[in-house]
């Protein structure tokens, strides 16, 4: 059975927020709070040619974990090139000018781990968790594969056509595939962070090499790129980088990411129809990057309103009014202008108009009768904090959020301090960016 699929994109009015990406300075005020207590471990350097390291030991830590992000995700596509970043992140695995394909993943599976990568809008991350006495193999693979790609043309042909294959099954056959890449088009347009990180049809269908030799020329230079370790490092560890990165030549400058006048939505719905037993809706409001002052309360809103039974829309949609299985909601983190973005599945025969109508009743009545409580911000930053610190207790989940604000807010420490901004919420801080951002 065919069932519709709406999209919902709603527009912030122009006395509410700019029209223009913007920098974290020009939205706002940056976060300046007390910094949560983590010691001084966390090291920061950068080398003579741009590389940036971030190491946290870890005593009683008995693997590492290590990432290498980019400064270079799909919102650095070329225009009609879109999904080259995400391409370029599968001939990644491939063969190098001094190894073969594979050689890599035989090395980490033979000591029981395996090689991980993914791409968003702001950035590419390689990263692996291994054994102390692996860490300098590992070092001298992500090394040689920065700089020395071999671009075989049997392996484009091969990894295009994977790409390919995966956005047919994850976008095209997808409902949700779908509905977010409509919902991202609709909130900024022709701004890079409208086009899908996947790329599109048409652009992977004329996809040539070329495109990608060009953005891993441009982009996967040591000054573009971020080494993460976190776990049982050892002494000597900023030497045995130095020896294997330092001599590696800079990228061209970063390209300029200038300001892109965004389109005015004005509250626009847009119904899709496609296979399916439910409804879904996607909604969407343009929001902040993750360096502005009001993105830790729009992450605790977002987790009052949504993501547990007692949340405001979960609670109301699921069980008062049983129009919905599953509500999530959840403010971006991006270098950019981000997106408050809501997500939910209606249940069967229930309209997604219906649960959109109810949606906005409930918004409308948070800014202007029933505001954010103390009680419901209190629990809200137990959560967050709870799956935060949960995720912080592995080598891996340090690595992965260090790694991140290395790359979105250009420290390692903006981590710390986003976590302290999200503990110090109030319950007037968060009504206040309701109003201002809803």
């Amino acid at each position: 059975m065919s069932r519709a699929v709406f999209f919902i994109a709603l527009a912030l009015l122009a006395t509410k927020a700019a029209d223009t990406q913007a920098s974290s300075k020009a939205e706002g005020a940056t976060m300046n709070r007390a910094q949560p207590s983590w010691g001084t471990n966390l090291i920061e350097r950068k080398l003579s040619n741009g590389l940036r390291v971030v190491i946290l030991p870890q005593p009683s830590a008995t693997t590492v974990a290590i990432h290498t992000w980019f400064d270079s995700g799909s919102a650095l596509d070329p225009p009609n090139a879109t999904g080259v970043a995400h391409l370029l992140e599968h001939l990644m695995f491939k063969s190098t000018k001094t190894r073969h394909s594979g050689q890599f993943d035989s090395f980490l599976e033979s000591h029981g781990s395996h090689a991980n990568a993914a791409t968003w809008l702001d950035w590419t991350v390689f990263h692996q968790v291994v054994l102390p006495q692996q860490v300098t193999e590992v070092l001298r693979f992500e090394a040689d594969r920065m700089q020395g790609l071999a671009w075989r043309p049997d392996e484009f042909d091969t990894e295009l056509e994977v790409v390919r294959n995966e956005r047919r099954e994850q976008v095209e056959d997808q409902p949700d595939g779908r509905s977010s890449e409509l919902l991202y088009a609709l909130a900024y347009g022709k701004d890079s962070y409208g086009h899908p990180t996947i790329g599109h049809a048409a652009d992977l269908k004329s996809m040539r090499q070329s495109a990608l030799r060009d953005h891993y020329r441009r982009h996967y230079g040591p000054n573009r790129a971020v080494v993460v370790m976190v776990g049982a490092i050892s002494q000597g560890i900023m030497e045995t980088i130095e020896a294997l990165y330092g001599e590696m030549k800079s990228s061209p400058p970063a390209p300029e990411r200038g300001a892109t006048k965004l389109p005015a939505l004005g509250g626009r719905r847009v119904k899709v129809t496609t296979k399916g037993q439910s409804d879904r809706l996607h909604m969407g409001w343009r929001s902040v990057a993750v360096t502005h002052a009001d993105h830790p309360e729009l992450t605790v809103l977002a987790e009052v309103l949504a993501n547990a039974e007692s949340a405001r829309l979960t609670e109301a949609l699921t069980r008062t009014r049983k129009l919905a299985s599953v509500v999530s909601l959840h403010q971006t983190m991006t270098q950019r202008t981000g997106l408050f973005e809501l997500q939910i599945d209606a249940l069967p025969g229930v309209s997604a108009e219906s649960v959109a109508d109810v949606v906005e009743r409930m918004i409308d009545d948070l800014l202007k009768q029933q505001a954010v409580t103390d009680v419901e911000v209190k629990a809200a930053q137990r959560r967050l904090l709870a799956r935060r610190y949960n995720t912080l207790a592995s080598a891996d989940g340090c690595a992965e959020l260090l790694g991140m604000f290395s790359i979105i807010a250009g420290s390692a420490h903006g981590a710390q301090r986003w976590i302290s901004a999200i503990e110090t919420v109030t319950a007037v801080d968060v009504q206040r960016a309701a109003r201002r951002w809803l």
